[in-house]
């Protein structure tokens, strides 16, 4: 099964860095840092997707020098080299 492509950046979650408390044993907080170690792999992921998603995105291959990209309309991405 292909991987879903986030779509929004800001929905991705990458999970704060656990503390240790007191009264939490070594194990108990290497545990949680396993699980974090997963959850932030996880997060990345959906990152580099997203960004290798959107990365033809952002500027139109094409062009020459002294050529400038310009709005065709009010659609997102709709440019061209002039």
């Amino acid at each position: 099964m292909a991987a879903e492509h986030p779509t929004n950046l800001g929905a991705i979650l990458v999970p704060p860095t656990p503390k240790r408390s007191a009264n939490m044993s070594l194990e108990q907080y290497m545990s949680a840092v396993e699980v974090w170690t997963k959850q932030a792999e996880q997060a990345f992921r959906q990152i580099e997707r997203y960004l290798a998603a959107t990365k033809t995105q952002l500027v139109p291959s094409g062009g020459t020098t002294g050529q400038a990209l310009q709005k065709n309309s009010d659609t997102d991405f709709d440019t061209k080299w002039v």
